[in-house]
């Protein structure tokens, strides 16, 4: 007799023993059930025949549900199918041998003495029991809908085929084939090799599909994750594996066997003697034997079992070994086949072993190894990903949106030619699904990126640095963010082709020191290699969206870092994207009054001045329509800007200047000799002065009713059209001089400059002389618009914002052309004859009108105007302080002392140092308490005769805007 049929005839003989036990059981059971239901029957019929009948009727069908509920026929079939007919036929002697023996005992004497209060106990806990099974067995719990917005990409592998978006069921179908068709061989251990997150579980979750579709095929997924606390991994292998069988046909012989294999393979009795060591086997059963016994159940029911152990290299290694050497020990049963789902690379490295590859061929006959495809990738950020979000929640259409061209951007990475350095990094769904999720947890789905300044590429590694390298990331933070300046951030070099940009010599240690991946992500950021900077200046557009510039003038890296860290989105009127944006629309054919209204920039002075310079920098890329659409535009505009001094110079001052800079490229460059160059210059000539076409926008800027601002604007626009300042207006200046000079140039530059502003010069006088001088109004006089009261110290607050002053600089100052610009004092009223006529009448205006002490309003004219020209080239450490170049910069020094030795006395005697009473100006304060008089004194030590000496270094200060 061989091992197998011994083994075989021992296994029938435990299972028939149960069975006959288990008979008996029954058997008792029901009798003793039978007797004491009669007694207690009788008992209820004598006193209430109908309450007997009602309760013997409720319980009968509590019960017969309940027995019911359990599918009882579903197990009958199940042993018919399995041919155990034998199994039947030993419960039967079972019960027979109860049903002879029991009379015998004086059971049914005993059980007829039990009290019926006992017996109706045991009823009531059996009927409640059974009938609170039935309920619970009704009712379900609801899900819990997830709050509106916070649904996340589950990390779970996929079984839908459906949202097979790697294209992996194609390959799992085939590989399916193949398993099942060798299991039918003969055993085999077949592995399924590929990196984390790869989708190993998703291949084999379609392969086990095409499987459950034979019936003759039993898949049990094991997944020793699921089992990590505990101690005996194989134990409970096997008990699964048993439950799992036993589960699909009637094999009552497994559980016993299941044991025993575990038992023998888990422990070692042994008896040990010096230099001897002896086995014991409790049973005298061996692994072979039993499984040839699993094999035969198995045969008999006409069944092949497909085994999946995934992530086997999830557990430490000596369970590992210890799991195939189960396996191998398995093998003789033919009809039972292992699929190893592992990363070889992971075994490998928890191992700390090279041979750990070779031990697992030992094991693994056929494997299939898994590789990442990145246009598959590809396909699943740009669209597949979408699929994965929770359906039905209104803000789900918005993440998609917002997070898209984010995604998109890492989808082209991915395809690109370098998408084989991201493949560690976000090469699987897995991680892609993180990286998702990352992003909605910073709701960075609602931040329009098409309104920011951000580069989509830096963003991207960004983000990948601060999920897979957190502290890479802190690194960064630390050394550039909250607005500090480390060694990432680019720094500006010139070279022979001009300026470019180097790094930080600190850079090259710090990437020396981390690992390839890290360095690779830090150096597309930041490194001038990377980003094609080291040999050209970069475009207006890098500097504005690339991460590596964070200078104090443009601190892109901190923005980044404030969104990541603190999803803070920057203001869209401060990002040049914004203002692209609306140019765009302009540029399709939107007029521009249409674009400014419809959008965030209505009514904010400060973003209208921003779109204007946006503008004026690409007004090369407009046709000259569209510019002189523009230019109207700001000229009608013009008066509702704000023009107070913000940041440096005010919005309607900005305003101007982008005014000037889009007419100079309106109607393209006016070159010497070129046939078109009269033609240009005629046409911004006529458009500035207006000669044979109205008025020109010169004039309209000074319109009657812009008051003292629409002069302000004037004035300031003629600055900019002199050639002495040295700006890049060569199309103006060239277009305000005689044809005949303009040939000339540059053999007679200073002519040309004179000439070039000599007829703004004089028109604007001529406008300001006819409103204030001729009409006897004071240009100084404090308004109601630039003076408050500060309600906690009643203080008077002048706000002075240069437009006065300025006025009176532009219009008294005779410098020549010196690169300050030439002074419309250096002209007379008409003619050619440059006496400086303009700026004797404005001196006269000044010191024999606006300055006479005749009113209040006129001392304080004078007080104010002396506090708001303190010394701005020479801060001591005292502050700012009047001196005497500053108080006479532009007027007459001689007709000043003058005034002041006649009116001084009347000055000091007035008693204006008392006042409570402020000057606020862009860079300082004044008040009359603390610093009238030191004004006063500066005055009283004017010398005249040094006036002669000094007038040459008068007025070199323009007043700041």
């Amino acid at each position: 007799m061989n091992l197998r049929t011994r083994s075989s005839r021992r296994m029938d003989f435990e299972v028939t023993a149960k069975m006959v036990l288990s008979g008996a059981l029954l058997q008792l059971v029901a009798q003793s059930s039978f007797v004491l239901g009669s007694g207690l029957w009788l008992g209820f019929f004598d006193e209430c025949t109908v309450l007997a009948t009602i309760l013997v009727t409720s319980l009968t069908l509590i019960t017969m549900t309940y027995v019911l509920e359990r599918n009882p026929a579903k197990y009958v079939r199940t042993i018919v199918k399995s041919g155990r007919m034998d199994l039947f036929l030993a419960m039967g002697v079972g019960a027979g041998v109860t049903l002879v023996i029991v009379p015998y005992t004086g059971l049914e004497k005993l059980l007829l003495r039990v009290d019926h209060t006992l017996t109706s106990l045991i009823l009531v806990i059996l009927s409640v029991s059974m009938g609170a099974s039935l309920l619970r067995g009704d009712r379900t719990i609801g899900v819990v809908e997830a709050q509106e917005g916070f649904a996340f990409l589950s990390d779970e592998e996929i079984e839908d085929a459906d949202l097979d978006l790697l294209n992996s069921r194609g390959l799992a179908d085939k590989f399916a084939s193949i398993v099942a068709t060798e299991s039918a061989r003969g055993a085999i251990v077949f592995g399924v090799d590929g990196p984390w997150g790869i989708g190993k579980s998703t291949f084999v979750n379609f392969a086990q599909r095409t499987w459950e579709a034979n019936e003759r095929v039993i898949v049990f997924r094991f997944e020793p994750l699921k089992y990590a606390a505990e101690k005996d991994l194989v134990r409970s292998f096997i008990q699964e594996l048993s439950g799992e069988l036993r589960s699909r046909f009637f094999a009552p012989e497994l559980r016993p066997l299941a044991s025993r294999y575990a038992r023998i393979l888990k422990a070692d009795p042994s008896i040990s003697f010096p230099g001897l060591k002896l086995s014991v086997d409790p049973d005298g059963s061996t692994i072979d034997e039993i499984v040839s016994d699993v094999s035969q159940s198995l045969e008999r029911v006409g069944k092949r079992v497909i085994v999946v152990i995934d992530d086997l290299d999830r557990i430490d290694h000596e369970t590992v070994k210890r799991v195939l050497f189960m396996i191998r020990r398995s093998m003789p049963a033919r009809n039972v086949t292992y699929v190893l789902v592992y990363d070889t690379e992971r075994l490998v490295s928890r191992s700390g072993n090279e041979e750990t590859r070779e031990y697992m061929e030992k094991f693994v006959n056929a494997k299939i190894s898994l590789f990442v495809d990145l246009e598959a990738l590809g396909s699943f950020l740009r669209e597949g990903w979408k699929t994965s979000l929770p359906q039905g929640q209104s803000r789900q259409s918005t993440r998609v949106f917002g997070l898209q061209s984010i995604l998109s951007e890492l989808a082209s990475i991915l395809e690109g030619s370098s998408g084989g350095q991201y493949v560690g990094l976000m090469g699987n769904i897995r991680k892609i699904k993180r990286l998702i999720n990352a992003m909605l947890l910073m709701e960075m789905e609602f931040v329009e990126l098409n309104q920011t300044d951000f580069d989509r590429r830096d963003l991207v590694h960004l983000l990948l640095l601060y999920l897979i390298y957190p502290g890479i990331f802190r690194d960064i933070y630390a050394s550039e963010g909250e607005n500090r300046l480390g060694m990432f951030s680019l720094r500006p070099v010139t070279g022979h082709g001009g300026q470019g940009y180097e790094n930080d010599p600190g850079l090259a240690v710090y990437l020396d020191r981390i690992e390839p991946a890290q360095r690779y992500l830090v150096a597309q950021l930041f490194e001038v290699g990377a980003r094609d900077l080291i040999n050209q200046r970069p475009s207006r557009e890098q500097i504005n969206t690339l991460a590596c510039f964070n200078s104090f003038g443009r601190r892109n890296l901190s923005a980044y870092l404030r969104l990541i860290v603190r999803s803070v989105v920057p203001d869209p009127l401060q990002t040049e994207a914004l203002y692209e944006g609306l140019l765009a629309r302009a540029r399709s054919g939107e007029i521009f009054k249409e674009v400014l209204d419809d959008t965030v920039l209505k009514e904010n002075s400060g973003a209208h001045a921003k779109f204007w310079g946006a503008l004026a920098a690409s007004a090369k890329s407009f046709d000259q329509a569209k510019l002189v659409e523009a230019i109207s535009t700001i000229v009608r505009l013009l008066p509702s800007y704000e023009s107070k001094i913000i940041t440096g110079t005010s919005p309607r001052s900005s305003a101007v200047y982008s005014l000037a800079i889009i007419i100079n490229s309106a109607f393209g460059d006016i070159i010497q000799g070129d046939a078109a160059e009269t033609s240009r210059a005629e046409s911004i000539r006529a458009l500035i002065l207006g000669e044979g076409e109205g008025e020109g926008l010169f004039r309209a800027l000074a319109s009657p009713d812009r008051g003292i601002l629409g002069i302000h604007d004037m004035l300031l626009f003629r600055l900019l059209c002199c050639a002495d300042r040295g700006n890049q207006l060569r199309n103006i200046h060239l277009a305000l001089v005689p044809s005949h000079l303009r040939n000339r140039l540059p053999s007679i530059r200073n002519s040309v400059v004179v000439e070039g502003v000599r007829q703004l010069s004089q028109i604007a006088f001529g406008i300001f002389k006819a409103r204030y001088i001729d009409q006897g109004l004071n240009l100084m006089e404090p308004v109601a618009a630039d003076t408050s009261v500060d309600p906690a110290t009643q203080e008077v607050v002048v706000e002075d914002s240069f437009g006065k002053g300025f006025i009176a600089y532009q219009l008294t100052n005779t410098l020549a052309p010196t690169g300050s610009g030439v002074g419309c004092g250096y002209f007379d009223e008409a003619g050619s004859e440059d006496d400086c006529g303009i700026s004797r009448v404005m001196n006269g205006y000044l010191f024999a009108g606006c300055f006479v002490p005749t009113s209040e309003a006129n001392r304080l004219a004078f007080a104010d105007y002396c506090l708001a020209n303190f010394s701005r080239d020479y801060f001591d450490d005292s502050g700012p302080g009047p001196t005497r170049q500053s108080l006479e910069q532009g007027l007459d020094p001689q007709a000043f002392r003058d005034f002041w030795r006649e009116y001084g006395h009347e000055y000091r005697a007035s008693g204006l140092e008392l006042l409570n009473r402020k000057v606020v100006t862009a860079n300082y304060s004044a008040t009359y308490q603390s610093d009238l008089l030191g004004v006063w004194d500066v005055l009283d030590k004017c010398d005249p005769i040094e006036s002669a000496e000094d007038e040459s270094a008068l007025g070199l200060d323009l007043p700041a805007e």
